[in-house]
């Protein structure tokens, strides 16, 4: 389990100065969210300095960035708006085509693209055998002299099936996971689409391609 406690740490001495590098800043963000795709606090912030910096060269992969952390929480209208805001504002960034939620719909993989999943029969456990009479279609039962005898099985009549599945020995269900579409989105792919945006912002700080600016709280309780 990660410990959140070097990050808030660290966040908070660095906003004690209230002057704190912006390079400094979104550099602990994109490690917070690499380490841990669905950080919060992350998110928040690197939303806040691209509204902040919206012409710095890096806030087309940050705004992309927060879109997949929204869609990582479910959060589809935070997503969208999003998405569409880096179609209005940044027409040409490719970080729009990396952020597409349609590149992480794949084939379902619990069902296997087939949207449904077979299931063994509950009460043949999957052996397609009558229960009563263990597929034998006769039991033995006692007579009144004291002996016994082989008499029809009364559930499955001798036909030697399970009553519940007639002796298909499966089910066939809907698969919970896709719903019965055989795709499903892939939260994996997600996550290291987030990633991979996130060292592309690092390289951006140690290629020195990004605005050097300043994060002032004070300026925001203005």
């Amino acid at each position: 389990m990660r410990s959140k406690l070097p990050y808030a740490l660290i966040l908070f001495l660095a906003l004690l100065t209230c002057r704190v590098s912006a390079e400094d800043l979104i550099l602990l963000q994109c490690k917070a969210l690499i380490d841990n795709p669905r950080h919060r606090p992350a998110a928040r912030e690197i939303a806040k300095y691209a509204k902040q910096n919206p012409d710095a060269e890096i806030t087309p992969l940050l705004i992309g960035g927060y879109a997949l952390t929204q869609l990582l929480q479910g959060n589809m209208k935070a997503y969208q708006a999003s998405r569409k805001h880096l179609k209005k504002r940044y027409p040409d960034s490719s970080v729009r085509e990396q952020t597409e939620v349609s590149s992480f719909i794949k084939e379902c993989r619990r069902c296997e693209g087939e949207g449904r999943r077979a299931r063994d029969c509950s009460t043949c456990a999957g052996s397609g055998n009558c229960q009563r009479c263990d597929g034998k279609g006769t039991v033995t039962r006692d007579s009144f002299e004291g002996r016994t005898r082989q008499a029809m099985c009364l559930v499955c009549r001798n036909d030697k099936k399970c009553d519940e599945c007639d002796g298909r020995r499966q089910f066939l269900r809907t698969c919970r996971s896709c719903g019965g579409r055989g795709e499903a989105f892939d939260e994996e792919d997600a996550e290291a689409a987030l990633i991979k945006i996130m060292r592309q912002v690092q390289q951006a700080f140690e290629d020195e391609t990004a605005p050097k600016v300043e994060y002032r709280e004070a300026e925001e309780k203005k």
